[in-house]
């Protein structure tokens, strides 16, 4: 049972992380990339992570990786509704 846990406690962080990630370039590099720039706000960073993760066998870092990858789905369907003022 305490397995489980730690694996749904994965994916809410991930999920919590993942819709707040796009928008981690509207406090930090507005100036450089612009907001809802194609590096923060494309399903192209969710290949990248993914890509880049070394342990995917692991069950903890799969619940991770795809609570993250719904929370950017989510954010980018959410921004579909609510377009950018910048």
């Amino acid at each position: 049972m305490k397995t489980n846990l730690n694996y749904l406690i994965m994916y809410l962080l991930g999920l919590l992380l993942g819709m707040a990630f796009p928008d981690f370039d509207y406090y930090f590099l507005v100036d450089y990339i612009g907001h809802r720039s194609l590096f923060t706000h494309s399903i192209l960073i969710v290949i990248l992570f993914i890509t880049l993760s070394k342990n995917k066998d692991d069950l903890k870092t799969a619940n991770y990786l795809a609570g993250f990858s719904f929370g950017i789905v989510i954010h980018l369907i959410s921004d579909l509704d609510f377009p950018s003022n910048l």
